[in-house]
This record gives structure tokens, sequence and C-alpha cells, in this order.
């Protein structure tokens, strides 16, 4: 028997209207779906795996999966439809296309919260049936995606000296896109997800910290002193040289 598995999820959202294209009169709108974790009451498990599993299932799928209203069938149906599925880390993201009229209205009602219903395959994976919006949230981490998480990630690896101020602009954009790539071998990527990953694997391009500039003084006779060390483990050179070179 097909066992439906529904997991509410909500996010307090901002407006996320400079960042989600419009095609056409449809809107794609970027979301956290789902995160993995220990379900008891239904009685599962969600594990990454699993997560990979809901997106293969998806690529397969020979019918839209749509979006609904509290996992009840109206005459409004589908409302619009998931577009896109990938995984990052534990959790499920995916785009939602809505035409344009829905999405305003959706926006108009603040409607933020959103649930998936899964559907339990003979091989024990779990395929996504649809997603709902929904008043009642369950996980507080996942709804539809904001500026405020596009901030903290440009954040995130500006501390960590991997971009630039004039990268800053492109690379948010890059963040904020919900498009899937998809290749001549039927393979694809999200452009959100790739930047990230492209993002992680790149040397330190700028100095950690503030850009202040460091002061070079007092220098010794008997090595790099504490300025000039804090210089190199900026940019990754060797403290001794510069310390020659200043001497000289």
């Amino acid at each position: 028997m097909t066992q439906v598995l529904r997991l509410t999820t909500a996010f307090a959202a901002l407006t996320f209207s400079a960042s989600e294209p419009v095609i056409g009169n449809k809107v794609r709108r970027p979301a956290r779906l789902f995160v993995v974790g220990d379900y008891p009451d239904k009685g599962v498990i969600i594990t990454p795996g699993d997560l990979n599993r809901i997106v293969a299932n998806f690529a397969t799928a020979k019918n839209p999966v749509p979006v609904k209203t509290e996992h009840t069938d109206t005459v409004l149906d589908p409302l619009g439809e998931v577009s896109a599925l990938y995984v990052d880390g534990d959790e499920l993201y995916g785009v939602l296309t809505f035409s344009a009229g829905m999405d305003a209205h959706i926006r108009e009602r603040a409607v933020e919260h959103l649930s998936v219903a899964l559907l339990r395959e003979e091989d024990g994976s779990f395929r996504l049936k649809e997603t709902s919006l929904v008043f009642t949230p369950r996980v507080a981490t996942a709804g539809f995606l904001s500026r405020e998480r596009i901030a903290a990630t440009i954040a995130k690896f500006a501390g960590a000296g991997k971009i630039t101020p004039a990268m800053r602009p492109t690379v948010e954009r890059l963040l904020s896109a919900p498009q899937v790539v998809t290749f001549g071998d039927g393979s694809s990527v999200n452009v959100a997800a790739e930047v990230e990953a492209l993002l992680t694997a790149l040397p330190v391009v700028q100095p950690r910290g503030s850009a202040g500039g460091v002061a070079f003084r007092g220098l010794t006779a008997d090595g790099p002193g504490p300025a000039t060390r804090q210089f190199a483990e900026l940019f990754g050179v060797d403290a001794a040289r510069i310390h020659a070179h200043l001497k000289g």
C-alpha cells in the first residue's frame, strides 16, 4: 500500500521579488522544502540518501508535481508546480513556478509556509507527490527563500576571504538564481548550488577580516614582528621574506 507522508515546513520569509525571474507570465520562486531527520509521528527517518532518491524520482516523473492548498483537492488546482529539485547537504530545495497572477495573490495573502507530501515507493524510496501552501508550520527552517539567506551566504564566503567587493554583485545574482541547467546527457545542476560549491572550493582571494590595512611599525632586527606575521597569514606568504624586503 502506498504510504503518504505529509511534513509541514515554514520559514519567516522576506520579499524576494527582485531576484525571482519572470519568464513570460510565469514566476519562479526558490524554496527550502524539507530537511532530514527523525519523524516518529510518521514512523520514518529521512536521511540525505532519501533526499537524493527524491530528486532522482522527480527527474523521472511523467507528470508535473503540483502545488496545492493544505493537501486538499480544489477546483483551483494546481496553483502552480514544482519545476526543479536539488539537495544541499541535509536540506531539499526546489523551485515553485506560478502564474504572475497567482504569485501576486500568494504575496498579497502573505503566504510563507509550505508542506510536502511524499509517496513511499515499492523499493522503499520516496517520491514527491505534491507541495502545499499551508497555515500551520512544522519545521521552522524551510519555506520560500528570501534575501536574508542570500545575504547570509555572501557574508559567510566574504568572511572566509572567498569574495572580493568586485565579485559581490555577480555572486548575489547567481546565488539568487533558481534555474536548473540541463545538459545533453540528461544530467542537471542548480545554478545557485553550483556557485556555492565553486566558492567553497576557491582559495582565499580577499584578506580575511577588515580591509583597514596593516601598519608596519617597529621593525625588529631578529625577525618579523606581529604586524608582519599578521599580513603574511592573511595573504598566505612567507613572513620572513616580507621582513627581509621591509628591512632592505
